[in-house]
């Protein structure tokens, strides 16, 4: 619920133009709050009054960050180097980031958007339990490999390879994060996921900690009952995102080249 300060509002209206729900009307030059049933609680206009007359019940509203000229942002050339240096890591040191590491990078994440602000994510990070979840999820791609598929091979592969102790599904990485939404209260949370993700990844390179995103383990928990228990994932959740994380073993130099962008103006 959003609650407006009269004392302290001044009537400037901003706040009823930045509502997309239509929440908010002017009364007697004031702004008053009508979305009872409506409102998604996107908290804009709490983050646009220049007054602080906006507050919500829902969040700690001390958390709210001020937007200042003195405010550290990254310039447009920094954010591209982030983009264009980053690498999907498949070679790790054994050392496990600290968890006050882990909760940085996710505490970021969950300011990643969502559809119709549902904020129906949330994480598991695995970092004392890798063999044996790496090794299930090996087993449950072996037994796929049986079945007709695009993937097949690569899922044999990936058993065969585990039988002879490597690990080519997470590459060694001492930690992994698993994206999780909730399907009754999300509206997509696949999207929401992915958002979500690349939060975590450009976040975690500041650190200098890598990443690399893995679909075939989705694939082995979404058929392995086993795996969802391990996992403590319920019948109204989904995975929707597994990220392999650790500190790179190997220094890349500079940015890989990429297809050039493909762009239609209309």
């Amino acid at each position: 619920m959003i609650h407006i300060n009269k004392d302290l509002c001044t009537g400037c209206g901003v706040c009823v133009k930045v509502c997309s729900m239509a929440c908010i009307v002017m009364e007697e030059e004031k702004a008053v709050f009508k979305g009872e049933k409506r409102c998604m609680t996107c908290a804009h206009c709490m983050a646009v009054c220049p007054q602080k007359a906006v507050c919500t019940d829902r969040y700690d509203n001390s958390e709210s960050v001020e937007m200042t000229p003195d405010t550290p942002l990254a310039s447009p050339e920094e954010m591209k180097n982030r983009m264009v240096l980053r690498r999907s890591i498949r070679a790790y040191r054994q050392k496990i980031p600290s968890r006050q590491e882990i909760v940085a990078i996710l505490d970021g994440a969950r300011y990643a958007g969502t559809g119709g602000n549902r904020q129906a994510l949330r994480y598991i990070a695995v970092c004392g339990h890798m063999d044996e979840v790496t090794g299930e999820a090996a087993r449950v791609l072996g037994g796929l490999a049986e079945k007709p598929g695009f993937y097949a091979p690569a899922y044999g592969r990936i058993y065969k390879e585990s039988l002879k102790g490597n690990d080519i599904l997470f590459y060694g990485a001492p930690l992994l994060i698993l994206v999780i939404g909730n399907k009754k209260k999300g509206f997509n949370v696949k999207k929401d996921g992915g958002l979500a993700s690349a939060y975590i990844q450009l976040m975690a390179e500041t650190m200098g900690i890598g990443s690399c995103i893995n679909g075939f383990f989705g694939d082995a928990v979404d058929n392995s009952s086993k795996l969802k228990e391990m996992l403590g994932i319920t019948e109204d959740e989904s995975m929707v995102m597994a990220i392999a994380m650790g500190y790179p073993l190997i220094s890349y130099m500079r940015s890989a080249p990429r297809k050039k962008l493909d762009l239609t103006w209309m």
